[in-house]
């Protein structure tokens, strides 16, 4: 197909574009020549357009009931057509399989039930007995929900790994959704591993021939373990669904524009943790020799480094008291707790430490932050639109 812009020409087949120039001929590939401007034109959008609806003649034409019902009937008919996919996928259903389109409502059911599954492993539908006593079993069996679960990890990781097969190691990493999801999968697979370990303990009575109290378990339990990981997964594939917003000419532009918010709050993230690293130390330093052979006068808010960032963290929104960082000590005589005649100078510097550190980071920084966000998002808006129909290309591979 023949496209004329600017004063070049531009023919553009399925793996190379020949661009074509009064005096020479340039030969290069896809990726290296093409730009969001390029994609961005009419007549890209158009070739681009036609590609998606491939194999699918007439579908723009249809009335929107008929599109829904044919979506429908595509995801139901999935468990039928995909074993003939994979006996002859070379035939018209083969072909028809492989249209972005179809592609795309395919994958987008497949996630659909995938996220369905979580929440049903997440709801509260077992009764309070079942559930007291899978809470005491280390390394429990999984259940239908989880097993359902497990098998849609298993093609999501084949799904990755093909991905990785035909577009090379480099293009992969360079998509910052393929991160996302190298997270959520390697999370889910180190829960099904921890799962596993858990289940053979079990098995081998090294647990014990008996269940216990969770009060009575380690720390380290690979069940807990599990469990904590499992949650953290279940973020990420939520947040994934932000990915299918690129096909939506009101939700795309608004994930282009998150998407580079995100760059501002790790700029400040790394500001942040230069100030708050600092007031961490200095405070524990304040508070580090209130200390004797009898007796621990220093607050608990600043007994070590973790509990100043932890404290520090936790202060900004409002959650301590300037009571709990006085430095307290035992009065011999009424057995009763009281500030510390001593320390009240150190008391004072940290509650001056304190009003600084607030006034840098609530003050400066969050409103910095707030401006970052502002002016990345008019900047975004100026060339919005051919962005947006730049990165949605990917939706017709």
């Amino acid at each position: 197909m023949l496209f004329t812009l600017n004063t070049n020409r531009i023919i553009v087949t399925d793996h190379v574009v020949y661009k074509y120039f009064p005096s020479k001929l340039f030969y290069v590939n896809i990726h290296d020549l093409i730009s969001s401007q390029f994609v961005a034109h009419p007549h890209c959008q158009h070739l681009l357009t036609t590609l998606w609806y491939d194999q699918l003649p007439g579908w723009r034409k249809r009335d929107p009931f008929t599109k829904v019902f044919l979506c429908f009937t595509f995801i139901v008919a999935m468990p039928v057509l995909a074993p003939i996919y994979l006996l002859h996928p070379h035939g018209r259903i083969g072909q028809l399989l492989r249209s972005p389109l179809i592609k795309f409502i395919n994958h987008s059911a497949s996630f659909a039930i995938f996220i369905f599954l979580l929440l049903i492993a997440s709801t509260d539908s077992s009764t309070q007995d079942s559930l007291r006593v899978r809470s005491e079993i280390r390394g429990p069996v999984p259940n239908r929900i989880e097993i359902f679960i497990l098998w849609w990890v298993i093609g999501f990781v084949w799904s990755e790994m093909k991905q990785i097969w035909e577009e090379g190691f480099k293009a992969y990493v360079r998509q910052w959704w393929n991160w996302l999801d190298f997270l959520m999968l390697g999370l889910y697979l180190t829960t099904v591993a921890l799962r596993l370990v858990a289940v053979v303990l079990r098995k081998t009575h090294q647990y014990g021939t008996e269940s216990a109290p969770r009060t009575e378990w380690p720390a380290a339990d690979p069940t807990l373990l599990s469990e904590a990981l499992f949650s953290i997964a279940h973020i990420f594939s939520f947040a994934r669904i932000i990915f299918l917003f690129q096909v939506n000419e009101h939700l795309g532009p608004l994930q282009i524009s998150l998407g580079n918010m995100l760059i501002d709050i790790t700029k400040f993230i790394f500001i942040f943790l230069l100030v708050i690293s600092s007031f961490a130390c200095g405070l524990h330093q304040l508070y580090y020799y209130y200390v004797s052979f009898e007796e621990d006068y220093r607050p608990t808010a600043f007994k070590s480094l973790l509990n100043s960032y932890r404290t520090l963290f936790w202060h900004l929104f409002g959650s301590s008291q300037a009571g709990h960082f006085e430095v307290r000590t035992i009065n011999r005589t009424t057995g009763e707790s009281e500030p510390m005649p001593a320390a009240r100078n150190t008391v004072i510097v940290g509650e001056i430490l304190l009003l600084i550190y607030h006034a840098m980071a609530i003050i400066v920084l969050v409103n910095m932050l707030i401006a970052m966000m502002s002016n990345s998002f008019q900047t975004i808006q100026v060339g919005l639109q051919i962005i947006f129909e730049y990165i949605s290309k990917d939706s017709c591979g």
